[in-house]
């Protein structure tokens, strides 16, 4: 098996793809796996929502025959379009009420759901891009126009979720060290989820933890990273710790690493507020 993969993955290396970096990487990935189903290609796409900053997902909709409408779990009799919709992990997971193992439906449950955002954060904190994937069906008949009223986008199919690394350019640390040098704070305006966005930043040295500083190596992030087996608590552990602006000490101690995370967030801040984030602190910010 391994070396099946290897050989198409050595194949795939050398396929040009079209499209952004985030859909080449699953492309590529699913190709290497050998996932891409050809039944997918014959079929009419009707429908497309673009991803956007509102929805966080992209959505397609594809008229297909009846054995690619039965290929899809939970399809009922008469459904003629596939809606395979990708994006934020956690947006796509919140609208999920079932999952496939094996070809048959199983409902989202609250354990599901506890180790789907598990994985999400422990894929986050490491600086991931995380990707959800969800499917569904429905009928619609010849010639109607699908419009986004039709779809049901809170009953979908939790297929799975990819982690991809896209590392930051080699030179942008060096560049964030001259900036601070210089006097200059950097605030890192991102999409992310807050756990990749905290990750990235500390990567490139946007915020740190002030026990990073801690030569004696004791720190609590230090001690729980030496062990393989706490790996998702850990990383749950940094997510949290880096979402800070709710934490008293965030305005008092110019050194906490601070994550604004999410639109209702960035509009609770008040003028003093953004006071203190632009002049106040050591460190930059990321939103």
């Amino acid at each position: 098996r391994r070396h099946e993969y290897a050989a198409r993955l050595d194949e795939v290396a050398r396929t040009a793809f079209l499209g952004d970096s985030s859909d080449i990487a699953v492309r590529r990935f699913a190709t290497a796996i050998g996932a891409p189903d050809k039944r997918f290609e014959a079929a009419e796409q009707v429908f497309e929502i673009p991803f956007n900053s509102v929805d966080k997902f992209h959505l397609v909709v594809l008229r297909a025959d009846e054995d690619t409408i039965g290929s899809i779990p939970g399809a009922d009799d008469g459904d003629n379009c596939i809606v395979l919709i990708k994006g934020a992990a956690e947006q796509i997971l919140e609208r999920c009420t079932t999952t496939t193992a094996d070809g048959s439906l199983e409902d989202v449950d609250e354990t599901f759901r506890q180790r789907a955002t598990a994985a999400l954060v422990a894929f986050a904190s490491r600086g991931r891009r995380v990707i959800s994937f969800a499917v569904t069906t429905l009928s619609v008949s010849a010639g109607t126009p699908v419009t986004r009223e039709m779809l049901d986008l809170d009953s979908l199919c939790f297929l799975g979720m990819s982690a991809l690394i896209d590392p930051p350019r080699e030179d942008v640390p060096l560049a964030i060290v001259d900036c601070r040098l210089a006097g200059v704070r950097v605030f890192m305006v991102t999409g992310d989820h807050a756990g990749t966005a905290s990750a990235i930043a500390r990567q490139i040295g946007i915020i740190d933890d002030p026990e990073d500083d801690d030569d004696g190596g004791d720190s609590e992030s230090d001690s729980e990273s030496d062990s393989e087996s706490d790996s998702t608590s850990s990383s749950s552990d940094d997510a949290a710790k880096a979402v800070t602006f709710k934490t008293p000490s965030w305005t008092t101690d110019p050194s906490v690493p601070i994550v604004v995370n999410g639109h209702d967030e960035v509009q609770a801040l008040t003028s003093e507020d953004w006071d203190t984030l632009v002049y106040e602190r050591d460190m930059g910010a990321v939103f």
